[in-house]
């Protein structure tokens, strides 16, 4: 689960394991051997997990990869579209172990509500600057449309 606001991540976090639940809290106040412990912990690379779930700030958007999630919970609307897409490329990783469902939850306030207008249009903005292959990643149809541009400068 995402949340941007640190207070709210250790709400959450202290709400479920008052369920039951075994969770852990990753933010960016942690060193590195306090986040390789979450990490390791929700997803071990031998024996048993020890935590079932992890509530995050924005420190996990990036670079953490979380194979064994069953679901992504954004708890509020992340700040920019590349941010939710952060977010939810957390479990969707090479190895990924199942389907992934992705739930966003946000509440119908005023601030809220001007955050999705402002993903939104930040999302059309971006669509403007990219074109159709922007997306494209280093393999498959990315890397022959790498190679071919590369040829074409060379022989220019």
């Amino acid at each position: 689960m995402f949340s941007d606001s640190l207070q709210e991540a250790k709400l959450i976090n202290d709400h479920l394991r008052s369920l039951g639940v075994r969770s852990a809290l990753y933010h960016g106040g942690l060193n590195e051997k306090a986040r390789d412990d979450v990490r390791l912990g929700f997803q071990p690379e031998t024996g048993e997990p020890r935590y079932d779930a992890v509530v995050a700030t924005s420190a996990a958007e990036a670079g953490i990869n979380m194979q064994r999630a069953s679901a992504i919970h954004h708890y509020d609307v992340p700040m920019t579209e590349k941010s939710h897409a952060q977010r939810t490329g957390r479990a969707y990783r090479q190895g990924q172990l199942g389907d992934v469902d992705v739930h966003n939850w946000h509440t119908n306030s005023e601030y809220e509500r001007n955050a999705r207008a402002r993903l939104k249009s930040k999302l059309h903005l971006a669509e403007v600057f990219q074109t159709p292959l922007a997306n494209l990643d280093q393999t498959g149809i990315g890397l022959h449309h790498a190679r071919v541009l590369a040829e074409k400068q060379q022989a220019a």
